[in-house]
C-alpha cells in the first residue's frame, strides 16, 4: 500500500515537469539540482594504467647570435706592488779624481829618546886663510894643514868637512867661483898627503857664511878662509 502511495507522488511529480518544461528537460535539469543529486561514498582507487609510448626527440634549437662586447672605461691604476730582490753588483766604475787634501790633525805625543849614538859633533880646527882674491895655500898657512893630514892619518873612521868662503868684496857669483877654488885647493892638498878622497866633502859658500861684518882689512882676512870640520863617517 505504501509502495503504491510512492509510485503515484512519483507519476505527479513528472506531470508537473513535462507541463512545465517538456519531458525532455527533466534528465538535464534532475542532474544539475544539487538536491536530487544522489551521492554515494567514492570507490576505491582504481590501479595504475600502463606506461604509454615514448615521445619523439625534439628538433635541436639554433645557435643564438653572439652579442655586441661592450668596453667601459679603463679602470684607476692599481698599488704599487711589492719592491723585488736586489739585482746583482755591477762593475766597479772607474776611479774620481783624487779629493783635497784634509787638515794637518794635531801633533802626536813626542816618542821615546833613542839610545844615543856615535858622537856626530863636528870637531873644527883653525880656518885656514887666504889672501885677497886668491885660492893658493900660502906658507903661513901649511902648519895647518900638517895638523889635520896628521889628525886624519890617526882617526880614520872619521870624514873631513871644507867649506870654502870670501869677503863680501866682487860679485856673488864671482864669489862662489872663488870658494869653490880655495876649497879645492885645499882639498887636493890632503889627498896628496894620503886622505881617501871618500873621506872629504867639500862645500863652496861664497860669501854667504861671513863671521866678521866690518869695513876693515882685518875683518875681511877673516872671511877669505877655509874652514875645516871633522865628524863620524856614516
Amino acid at each position: 500500500m505504501k509502495r503504491v502511495a510512492g509510485i503515484g507522488m512519483v507519476a505527479l511529480f513528472v506531470a508537473a515537469c513535462s507541463s512545465q518544461g517538456g519531458f525532455t528537460d527533466w534528465g538535464k535539469t534532475w542532474r544539475d539540482d544539487p538536491y536530487l543529486r544522489v551521492m554515494g561514498p567514492p570507490g576505491p582507487a582504481g590501479p595504475p594504467g600502463p606506461p604509454g609510448p615514448a615521445g619523439s626527440p625534439g628538433q635541436e634549437g639554433r645557435q643564438g647570435v653572439a652579442g655586441p662586447v661592450a668596453t667601459g672605461p679603463a679602470g684607476p691604476p692599481g698599488p704599487p706592488g711589492p719592491r723585488g730582490p736586489a739585482g746583482p753588483p755591477g762593475p766597479p766604475g772607474s776611479g774620481g779624481p783624487p779629493g783635497a787634501a784634509g787638515l794637518a790633525g794635531p801633533a802626536g805625543p813626542a816618542g821615546p829618546a833613542g839610545p844615543q849614538g856615535v858622537a856626530a859633533k863636528l870637531e873644527r880646527f883653525k880656518s885656514i886663510l887666504f889672501d885677497f882674491d886668491k885660492s893658493d895655500i900660502r906658507a903661513s898657512e901649511t902648519e895647518k894643514v900638517t895638523a889635520i893630514l896628521d889628525w886624519a892619518k890617526a882617526n880614520p873612521n872619521f870624514e873631513i868637512v871644507l867649506d870654502g868662503n870670501t869677503d863680501e868684496r866682487g860679485t856673488e857669483g864671482y864669489n862662489k867661483r872663488l870658494s869653490d877654488r880655495r876649497v879645492k885647493s885645499v882639498r887636493d892638498t890632503l889627498t896628496k898627503g894620503g886622505v881617501a878622497p871618500t873621506r872629504l866633502r867639500t862645500f863652496a859658500l861664497g860669501e854667504e857664511a861671513p863671521i866678521c861684518d866690518a869695513k876693515t882689512e882685518d875683518c875681511w882676512q877673516s872671511n877669505r878662509r877655509v874652514d875645516v870640520y871633522t865628524r863620524p863617517m856614516p
